[in-house]
């Protein structure tokens, strides 16, 4: 038995080994180069049809029309591998035959769940790397400041409800707070409270207070698919008004680790 697993083992590994030999890219997974050498670019969903597995175009970004339906031509053996019903950001050259496209796994052409934010920034996650209009560039960042003013909100409501004694001290004080947000892409959210740093320490009803309001309600719905954000608030010195134009009220820029842009 242990001679039969070793050898089916090697052979996996010389059938991967084979595919990966086979496959040579030539194009690059740059979205701006993609789009650059691409004939049609567009966000997509797999249907089926009588033929075949196609592209249905939901967004153009260049070369097609919304709506229309596109013929996959596996012209190499780096063809990008498509499955039914899930969605797609497309770079594709002309395949063989009418409205055929041809896409390889080697460009940037991703499967995505939501419509991208443009051509090549996908999401409020992408940091801007990506060369982009004046317009994407403004959306861009208004999605990105309305989202840390909505954390903001939130800590501020959850601090001052659950802790009001060290929270709406009028005297100095020195206190921090730090939560880490991730929103899903049907706009719920998760939670955590990574850091509170009080004078005194707080008390188990106090962390269980914070914890029920920053969960009481959603985010909005955020352009551009998942994101994260992490803030924190460190507060020096406090008055009734709780104001949010303090000098000492920080946000920590956005935070997008590669796991949630895959």
């Amino acid at each position: 038995m242990k001679v039969f697993i070793a050898l089916a083992a090697a052979t996996i590994a010389l059938s991967w080994s084979s595919i990966a030999a086979a496959c040579q890219c030539k194009t690059s997974s740059d979205r701006d180069e993609s789009y650059r050498s691409a004939t049609y670019v567009f966000f997509g969903i797999v249907v089926s049809s009588d033929d075949g597995l196609k592209l249905k175009v939901k967004k153009n970004y260049k070369g097609t029309k919304a709506k229309r339906t596109h013929s996959i031509t596996r012209a190499s053996d780096c063809a990008f591998a498509f499955e039914e019903g899930k969605t797609y950001m497309v770079y594709a050259a002309k395949g063989e035959g009418k409205r055929a496209v041809a896409v390889d796994q080697c460009g940037a052409s991703a499967q995505l769940d939501h419509q991208p934010m443009s051509q090549v920034v996908w999401s409020l996650a992408d940091e801007l790397a990506y060369k982009s209009s004046g317009s994407v560039a403004k959306r861009h960042k208004a999605g990105r400041d309305q989202l840390n003013a909505r954390a903001i909100r939130k800590i501020q409501f959850a601090a001052k409800s659950c802790d009001a004694a060290v929270w709406k001290k009028t005297e100095n004080v020195k206190a921090r707070m730090e939560v880490r947000f991730d929103v899903e892409p049907d706009g719920k959210y998760t939670h955590e409270l990574l850091k509170y740093e009080t004078p005194t320490a707080a008390s188990a009803d106090v962390k269980k207070c914070l914890a029920e309001k920053l969960a009481e309600d959603d985010f909005k719905s955020f352009p551009g698919g998942r994101v994260s954000v992490s803030t924190y608030w460190i507060i020096d010195r406090l008055d009734a008004t709780f104001g949010q134009d303090k000098d000492s009220a920080t946000v920590l820029p956005f935070k997008s680790p590669k796991h949630l842009l895959e």
